[in-house]
């Protein structure tokens, strides 16, 4: 599962402005297993969970407050490029931002986020992708670490 924190860039006032943008949004994208015996880095999804859990009517919003850092790991290796949504429009406008390291989840706390609804009472986590994978074109694709071949 990926887990993503979707940001616009301020400069446009609102997201549906920002998505218009090329540099209207950073996503940074965080690549999530369900623990076992490997250690990775544990995400912490509690918070999250029981708000979003008290929150089940239609429509309804959250006043919630979180710190980014809790689901990142320690050290943040990243990998960067620029690129589109995944879901449909598929706008051109997302600055990538793809943690190297895996975080781990609790299957319980995995089984909790496979449940979670949208505001249409559609699933939020997808078997599958909303569109096939794109072509690099001539994106170039940077990395905050070196590789360990040294490039």
């Amino acid at each position: 599962m990926r887990f993503h924190l979707v940001h616009y860039n301020y400069k446009y006032g609102n997201f549906s402005a920002a998505l218009k943008q090329p540099d209207g949004l950073a996503v940074v994208a965080v690549l999530l297993k369900v623990r076992t015996w490997v250690v990775l880095p544990l995400m912490h999804v509690e918070e999250l969970l029981v708000e979003t859990e008290e929150t089940k009517t239609v429509h309804a919003s959250l006043a919630l407050t979180i710190n980014p850092s809790e689901f990142l790991p320690d050290r943040c290796h990243f990998y960067t490029y620029p690129g589109s949504l995944t879901t449909p429009g598929c706008d051109e406008s997302v600055t990538w931002i793809v943690v190297a390291t895996p975080m781990s989840i609790e299957d319980a706390d995995m089984e909790k986020l496979r449940q979670m609804k949208d505001m249409d009472d559609r699933p939020i986590a997808l078997d599958g992708n909303c569109r096939p994978r794109q072509p690099l074109g001539c994106r170039m694709v940077t990395a905050n670490f070196a590789s360990k071949t040294g490039k």
